[in-house]
């Protein structure tokens, strides 16, 4: 999942000192938007993490299941490539993870697929995750399915960037209508935090922020909400609350992702240096900030991969 962010006026961000200069006045946190509150808090937050090569499942899948279940992951977003691994082993491995209390997605997507001359190839995803479970026992089941499209990484997003949106729009709408239609599989997608400043296209309607928009069509949104700092103006905390409160509004759920990925993007985007421990402890204090949101289901660790290797 790239981190770069196109600008407004179609050039790229070519590095994170530009993004974290660019002319947006983030505001500090005691003068955020006061959250929707929960009535109680008994609820259990997620943990989720995403699994990009899915031949693991094939050749380790206790060692994957073992490692999620020791840091209490309870949501995998799972890449669907049924060209590397047989359905008997997302079969196997799916059950097991249920078993052990561990929700699975079914993850996959591509910049182009924001466009509608690639909605077939979107379609036959979600098409393939819908036959997959009809043909298995409820158990062996992916309960939901996750997008991970980032058309702002397309050539387009800067030279005709309102069409692309109105795509993305549009695709979007038509697959969460055949994902929901006769199922109870949740939809999902990766969002960048940078989205409330990108206008929905001009003249359409409903206007306003894209993210906005997008949240509304989900089940739920996992914000890459990159910086592995908590509480800074430019944290973690800072970047999610305008969507937190919009997702409250719309009883929507926002995960809030981070990334312990190795990067050149700078040194505020990772955790890969800081390592482990640091981040769970920065991931503790958003907890405790967001918990009453009543829009925040808990947060996402960017990948299993690179958080398996990754110093402590």
């Amino acid at each position: 999942m790239k981190l770069f962010r196109p600008s407004s006026r179609g050039t790229w961000i070519a590095a994170v000192s530009a993004l974290l200069f660019l002319p947006f006045v983030f505001p500090v946190l005691s003068h955020a938007p006061a959250p929707v509150e929960v009535q109680s808090d008994d609820r259990r937050l997620i943990k989720a993490t995403w699994l990009w090569d899915v031949r693991r499942i094939a050749t380790e899948p206790d060692e994957i299941l073992s490692f999620l279940q020791k840091n209490g992951v309870t949501l995998l977003y799972l890449q669907v490539k049924p060209s590397d691994v047989s359905v008997d082993h997302y079969r196997h491995f799916i059950r097991k993870a249920r078993s052990l209390g561990i929700d699975v997605h079914a993850l996959n997507g591509q910049p182009e697929w924001a466009l509608r001359k690639r909605y077939d190839d979107l379609q036959a995803f979600v098409d393939w995750v819908r036959r997959y479970n009809d043909a298995v026992l409820r158990s062996e089941s992916f309960t939901g399915i996750h997008l991970d499209i980032e058309p702002y990484l397309l050539p387009q997003w800067k030279t005709d960037r309102d069409r692309v949106i109105r795509e993305w729009k549009e695709n979007t709408e038509r697959i969460v209508a055949q994902i929901k239609e006769h199922s109870d599989l949740v939809a999902g997608a990766d969002l960048p935090f940078w989205l409330d400043e990108v206008p929905s296209v001009p003249g359409e309607t409903p206007s306003g922020q894209l993210s906005s928009w997008m949240i509304r069509q989900f089940d739920h949104v996992t914000l890459m909400a990159y910086r592995n700092q908590a509480v800074e103006d430019d944290g973690i905390i800072a970047h999610v609350r305008s969507e937190l409160n919009t997702a409250a509004a719309w009883n929507k759920t926002v995960l809030v992702g981070v990334s312990i990925n190795a990067t050149n993007e700078g040194d505020k985007v990772s955790f890969s240096e800081k390592g482990k421990a640091e981040m769970l402890r920065q991931l503790s204090i958003t907890d405790a900030h967001l918990r009453p949101f009543a829009s925040y289901g808990g947060h996402a660790i960017h990948d299993y991969a690179s958080w398996k290797a990754a110093k402590d």
